[in-house]
């Protein structure tokens, strides 16, 4: 039995089956379908809003604890080659390497680049600058967040794939569930229209915010880009 457990989320019967397909083989994937009721306008980030501490006694005693998505592959490889010697090797080398050999750090990303803000709605980045400096004792200080050409240097772990140790998933839930949550949810910049053009419709993003927006508002792309900044104010031993 591993000494680590990676959430391989997924969400209704289609992703489920791909989450199986590919990732239950290893003894350290737990293949994790999002209950309906739960799912949101958070998306992954419900997991850290309710769901991890649900298992809470699976992954309490673990090394490491994470999560990864169903759809990993499609975010850095070609839905053609899945499935084929070249993503057999990149499995080994991008995420396995880094899940099963990591033991010193305490935050693994599993996909990295370096931020373009410039790429995404302007408004992603002022949000996320003003939150952070809000919750996370002015990190734009800290890190020289402030200037335009620092931070798009700095390297980024995307779309919630990534682990820890429990002590710090217990920290980070709390922090996420008691303070950042509630601050996010008061601006009202975070539920304007981020601009991503994703599969689910109008009628869908109607129902998972609860009738408050019908476009993909900002949480996700926001929640997602707050592990690096939590991990790197606690001075944790980070790789990236």
């Amino acid at each position: 039995m591993s000494d680590r457990i990676i959430y391989v989320l997924c969400y209704d019967d289609k992703s489920e089956e791909q989450a199986i397909r590919l990732f239950s083989h290893h003894d350290w994937a737990r293949i994790y379908r999002i209950p309906s009721e739960t799912q949101s306008h958070l998306f992954e980030g419900v997991m850290y809003q309710s769901e991890l501490m649900k298992v809470y006694d699976e992954w309490k005693n673990k090394k490491y604890v994470g999560t990864v998505a169903y759809n990993f592959w499609s975010k850095i490889t070609s839905p053609s080659i899945i499935n084929t010697d070249l993503w057999n090797l990149r499995c080994n080398t991008v995420l396995y390497n880094k899940i099963l050999t990591s033991n010193s750090y305490d935050f693994v990303g599993f996909i990295t680049m370096t931020h373009h803000f410039e790429d995404h709605n302007p408004n992603l980045r002022r949000l996320f600058e003003y939150l952070c400096n809000k919750m996370l004792a002015k990190p734009t200080l800290k890190f020289g967040l402030g200037n335009t050409t620092n931070i798009d240097k700095l390297s980024f772990c995307f779309f919630n794939y990534w682990m820890t140790t429990p002590g710090h998933m217990l920290r980070y839930i709390a922090f996420f569930n008691q303070r950042w949550v509630p601050m996010l949810e008061q601006n009202p910049i975070v539920w304007e229209n981020s601009g991503y053009k994703g599969a689910l419709s109008p009628e869908k993003l109607l129902e998972l915010s609860k009738g408050r927006c019908s476009h993909y508002s900002f949480h996700a792309f926001i929640n997602e880009r707050l592990p690096n900044m939590y991990f790197r104010t606690i001075n944790a031993k980070m790789l990236l």
